[in-house]
């Protein structure tokens, strides 16, 4: 595998009033074997030389652009306000076929008819949608005896971001007449929305410090 990365980062500290830090990190993660794979025994993965077809390319967790923006500021009458913003692009991706050899080949060849699935190309021709989120709080202390009162609102997620769960790889079967032939039958794979994740939450809390 190989990771490159470079980043910019600032940081203005809290000082007259307000603070504000970010990043833009540009990286790119790339190879055959993601090393979160924990045994190759288990996954199959070394164990056949189709297991590196096409595999070279794009990490699943390989992210080009990734920023980051925070900042703190005191507003009028004791109020603070904060806020945290992310834009992360989306994971790669690439479509895959499985390959069921023919089966007098695989009599010929003392093989199995098994299908065994490929990329047709390579990880990172095709990648997922981006993801944003900005998180926001408003805060409001008042001294109260011995110790100070607390009060505040978050709000997660404020720009609605959400995760579809869509099968966009057609996948399916592609099943040779021959050995090296072009020709045979192909049968797609079901494509499709199969669910999806994100809420906007709204949160309020009561705080006492002494």
């Amino acid at each position: 595998m190989k990771y490159r990365s470079f980043e910019i980062s600032f940081n203005k500290r809290l000082s007259h009033g307000w603070q504000l830090g970010g990043s833009v990190n540009l990286s790119k993660a790339e190879g055959n074997y993601p090393v979160s794979y924990a045994s190759w025994t288990t996954l199959g993965a070394f164990s056949s030389a189709n297991s590196f077809v096409n595999s070279y390319g794009e990490m699943p967790y390989s992210r080009p652009v990734l920023i980051k923006l925070f900042g703190t500021y005191n507003l009028p009458y004791g109020l603070m306000f904060s806020f945290f913003y992310q834009q992360i692009d989306g994971s790669p991706w690439g479509r895959t076929v499985t390959v069921r050899p023919p089966a007098e080949w695989a009599e010929a060849n003392n093989a199995a008819t098994y299908g065994y699935r490929i990329y047709v190309e390579k990880p990172g021709t095709r990648r997922n949608e981006a993801f944003d989120s900005l998180d926001l709080r408003l805060q409001k202390d008042f001294n109260l005896g011995p110790g100070k009162l607390g009060l505040y609102v978050d709000i997660f997620n404020l720009l609605g971001a959400y995760t579809l769960n869509i099968s966009k790889n057609p996948g399916g079967t592609w099943s040779p007449a021959d050995e090296n032939s072009t020709e045979g039958v192909y049968t797609p794979g079901s494509t499709g929305l199969r669910g999806f994740s994100g809420s906007r939450l709204i949160k309020f809390s009561v705080l006492f410090r002494f």
